[in-house]
This record gives C-alpha cells, sequence and structure tokens, in this order.
C-alpha cells in the first residue's frame, strides 16, 4: 500500500524506485542486459572492452585477489544470512601496484564515458551459499552500476523492480540499484562472484546536480560537455 501511495502522490516515478535522494533529470531504468539498448555511447562502450577483456584482464584480477584472500566482509550490513564479500580494485584511487592491466582498462573506460571522474568505485563482489540480501535501494540515483558476471554456476538470481538478472560468465549488465532489490543464495548454491563498477550517472554530462543532503540542485561537479555533445 505504501509503494502504491507513494506513485500515486507522484513521490516516486516507479513503485520500486524508493531512493532518497531522486533527480527526476536522470533517465531511470531498472537493468539493460542488452548492450545494443543502452543508450549512451559511452556507456556502450565500457560495457563492450569489460566483456572484451574477460578472459585476459578481469578473471585474471579475480584469480589474483581469490588467491591472495583479499576479500573482505561487506560492510554495509544489507545480508541477513550467509557470507558476503567484496575485494576492491578502486577506491578513490585504483590499486595498479596490485591490478596493472586492470587498472590501465579502467583508465581507458574513463576517458570513454561522458563525465569527469566517471568511475567511483570497482569491487568484485562474492556470494557464499545460504546468503539473503535484503531488499534494498541505493540512496541516490545519480550513480548506477555496471554488473559483469565472473563465476554463477548455481544461477543465482537479482530480482530488481519488476526485472531480474541471472549473471552470465563474461556477460556484463546496466543495473541501476536506486530501484528496490534482492538476491537470494540457496544452502546448495555454490559460490557467485561479479565485478561491480559504480559510475556517475551519464546524464549528469548536461543534467543538474541535486544535493544529496539538502535537496537542492546545485553546480554540477561531475559535466563536461553540453547534451547537444554527447
Amino acid at each position: 500500500m505504501g509503494e502504491r501511495l507513494c506513485v500515486r502522490l507522484h513521490l516516486a516515478p516507479h513503485r520500486r524506485q524508493w531512493t532518497e535522494a531522486l533527480n527526476e533529470q536522470l533517465v531511470s531504468i531498472p537493468v539493460l542486459d542488452t548492450v545494443d539498448a543502452v543508450p549512451w555511447p559511452g556507456m556502450r562502450s565500457a560495457i563492450q572492452w569489460l566483456e572484451g577483456n574477460f578472459s585476459e584482464v578481469l578473471l585474471p584480477a579475480f584469480k589474483e585477489a581469490r588467491a591472495h584472500r583479499r576479500f573482505t566482509e561487506h560492510g554495509e550490513g544489507l545480508h541477513l544470512t550467509g557470507m558476503w564479500e567484496t575485494a576492491h580494485i578502486s577506491h578513490q584511487k585504483c590499486q595498479a601496484q596490485l591490478y596493472p592491466s586492470f587498472c590501465k582498462l579502467l583508465q581507458a573506460i574513463r576517458k570513454a564515458l561522458p563525465v569527469r571522474r566517471g568511475i567511483t568505485q570497482a569491487r568484485f563482489a562474492r556470494m557464499h551459499p545460504g546468503t539473503r540480501v535484503a531488499e534494498h535501494t541505493a540512496s541516490t540515483n545519480q550513480r548506477i552500476k555496471i554488473h559483469c558476471g565472473v563465476e554463477n554456476p548455481s544461477n543465482v538470481t537479482m530480482f530488481i523492480a519488476d526485472s531480474s538478472i541471472t549473471w552470465r560468465e563474461g556477460k556484463c549488465y546496466y543495473v541501476d540499484d536506486s530501484y528496490a532489490h534482492h538476491i537470494l543464495s540457496g544452502p546448495k548454491d555454490l559460490p557467485r562472484t561479479i565485478l561491480e563498477l559504480k559510475v556517475v550517472h551519464p546524464d549528469l554530462a548536461w543534467a543538474d546536480f541535486l544535493d544529496e543532503e539538502t535537496g537542492e540542485l546545485i553546480q554540477n561537479p561531475f559535466r563536461r560537455r553540453a547534451r547537444a555533445e554527447l
């Protein structure tokens, strides 16, 4: 009832988009699993480059992180059961000494994106058997994610808005996690690992930026070019 009321009162454009800071100037699409459907050229290039470098860059980086035990438990407290853990490649700064090929790829992707400082984080996220991630949303729609399947032998699925993703090895997806989503891994499922990139929303190349604390439109720190130039 609460969801329907929010939509009816125009407090949310979609009954599953509960995010606290909603910038209505930005295109909102819960998930896209086909590169050609992604409306931003820079995002399409990013997904294509990640998929094209899966065997030579992404998979070796995951094996490196796993072999050196760089995974730590997810710190946001969203998993109600089981174990959900992450290994960071880039957070503020890419760890080039640990992942030189991956950091070189991220640098190329950043140049292709339409916004300044477009990638804010890159990490592997690994879910172990019997893990339940509570339904939640991101705090804002001003950044989106790219998910790339690394391993998912048991076909663990994420349900988001009215859609779902069953990650496939070497396949990347556009995800807007300002929509409600949750994941459940069964007790007999094998571990599921994805690469997750947090990316500044491409429309912030032209749109106003919403202060996530005050709700006011302010000078956009990410704008690099006018909309007509995209």
